[in-house]
């Protein structure tokens, strides 16, 4: 029994150390885009961290679709100041600096996720940790893993 709730407190208190970054994105879809040799790119902008072809990456929809997702610094210092609408503004800004040779989007969705990426997962990254024998009860998921 003791040993069983020493266990418990120590995978309780690694589970509470995971931590996560707000994340505010950005769907921008086009009726036609110029062609691009990417579907994921990865910037050093001080707003847009990655951008993804979604529709090619996913393999489906025939609209051009580009997915933005913000610098995780830009989210934390905005995630009580700006609405996901106004931080969605200065997305499609930045990317209209990045790439200029994009149309006019034909739909503009903003998103915000509170707990967006991970920041600090699990410790070890297991991928999952057994919580419970009899029954099996498993967790897993991003705070499992190495984050990108």
């Amino acid at each position: 029994w003791y040993q069983r709730r020493v266990r418990a407190n120590e995978e309780r208190d690694k589970i509470s150390g995971i931590t996560f970054t707000p994340r505010f994105t950005l769907m921008i879809v086009y009726e036609e885009a110029p062609p691009f040799d990417w579907t994921v790119k990865y910037h050093d902008n001080s707003i847009v961290r990655c951008t993804v072809w979604d529709n090619i990456k996913r393999g489906v929809g025939t609209e051009p679709t580009l997915l933005v997702h913000c610098q995780a610094l830009y989210a934390v210092k905005n995630i009580d100041i700006k609405t996901k609408e106004e931080a969605g503004e200065e997305l499609l800004a930045a990317v209209q600096e990045i790439y200029p040779e994009l149309p006019k989007p034909i739909k503009v969705i903003p998103h915000f996720w509170r707990y967006g990426q991970v920041y600090k997962p699990y410790p070890g990254t297991p991928g999952f940790i057994e919580l419970g024998s009899e029954p099996l009860i498993l967790a897993g998921g991003d705070s499992f893993f190495e984050t990108s």
